[in-house]
């Protein structure tokens, strides 16, 4: 196997311009018809489907680093009960977030403590 380059050098371990999915909210797999997701682009906007409501904004994530800012741009639709926790545990989620590793195609976000608060994967394209 071969040795990983550090930080955001190596196109296998970057986290931009990729459609991640949801599946997992602080160790609780989710199963669900529409997930949340994610997209980051090269310059930091984001888009974010949380279940009911998409939300846009500028985060960091660099060298494995992440950090969502404290106010972001979303719709403001009125969503079903479970819907609309899904939604709040995945923003909740997000805003813990100060850390990534990616593995294959999966995406974990990691917190101060080193938990691992979201759990992501590449959609094909």
């Amino acid at each position: 196997m071969m040795p990983r380059r550090a930080g955001g050098n190596d196109p296998d371990q970057s986290i931009y311009d990729i459609n991640w999915e949801v599946y997992e909210i602080a160790g609780r797999m989710l199963i669900v018809d529409n997930p949340p997701s994610l997209t980051v682009e090269q310059d930091g906007q984001f888009g974010l489907y949380g279940g009911c409501n998409r939300f846009t904004g500028t985060l960091d994530a660099a060298n494995g680093e992440f950090s969502m800012p404290g106010n972001f741009a979303g719709t403001k639709m009125a969503c079903p009960e479970d819907q609309e926790k899904l939604e709040q545990d995945t923003i909740q989620a997000l805003s813990e977030a100060v850390a990534y590793v990616i593995n294959g195609t999966n995406l974990a976000l990691r917190n101060a403590a080193g938990a691992t608060v979201l759990r992501l994967r590449k959609l094909p394209e």
